[in-house]
């Protein structure tokens, strides 16, 4: 979260990075599998919207048009496709659950 990049060459460059690809990996991964969890049906999302909303959501945004460049330049159309799921149902939970908006 505290990696700071205005474009994907800068974003891509950042990958290079050992430490930095670490924990790209590792983050990644977890809200992969988090992902994975809600879709299958065993996690609710409202667990997610009570514990890591914003961590979901600032995350993603973050990474989001980074993902998509990344995406095109290699032909990876799964790429975080489990997390930009679970981003868009806890999107549309939170939206269905105002009083959970952070």
């Amino acid at each position: 979260m505290n990696s700071n990049w205005s474009n994907y060459q800068e974003f891509n460059d950042l990958r290079k990075k050992p430490e930095f690809y670490e924990a790209f990996l590792f983050i990644n991964g977890f809200f992969e599998g988090i992902g994975v969890l809600v879709k299958e049906g065993m996690l609710d999302i409202r667990w997610i919207a009570l514990l890591i909303a914003s961590w979901t959501t600032e995350y993603w945004e973050k990474i989001k048009e980074a993902i998509i460049e990344h995406k095109k330049n290699t032909g990876a159309k799964r790429l975080l496709s489990e997390y930009e799921y679970l981003y868009n149902k806890l999107m549309n939970y939170i939206e269905e659950h105002p009083e959970l908006k952070t």
